[in-house]
């Protein structure tokens, strides 16, 4: 199962964060687990929706920590492909955090 985690930006993800945990142990699951921030949606010509990601590697992450630096790793190299291969999107964002500076997120 692939599941998506939505978060206002990876960049300001922690090791200590829930979203972390729940992560962890999603890949621990054997599920494939990728992050979405707010730019990453992708309306295509033929009206087709797709997202652009931070892939996690599936590893045996035993601590948060690692998780965490994989994800930073993964943020470089973000995949694109059509939402309907998520089968679950987890909203773990704050839209008050990004009142001021996306308002349209």
């Amino acid at each position: 199962m692939r599941i998506a985690f939505f978060v206002n930006s990876i960049e300001s993800e922690t090791p200590g964060y829930t979203t972390t945990t729940l992560a962890q142990a999603a890949v621990q699951r054997g599920h494939s687990v990728v992050y979405v921030e707010p730019g990453d949606f992708i309306l295509r010509p033929d009206d087709n929706l797709a997202v652009s990601v931070a892939v996690l590697p599936n590893a045996p992450y035993r601590t948060t920590d690692k998780l965490y630096a994989a994800l930073k790793d993964a943020a470089k190299q973000k995949k694109t492909f059509p939402t309907g291969e998520v089968d679950i999107l987890f909203l773990r964002n704050d839209p008050s955090l990004d009142a001021t500076d996306r308002p349209w997120a």
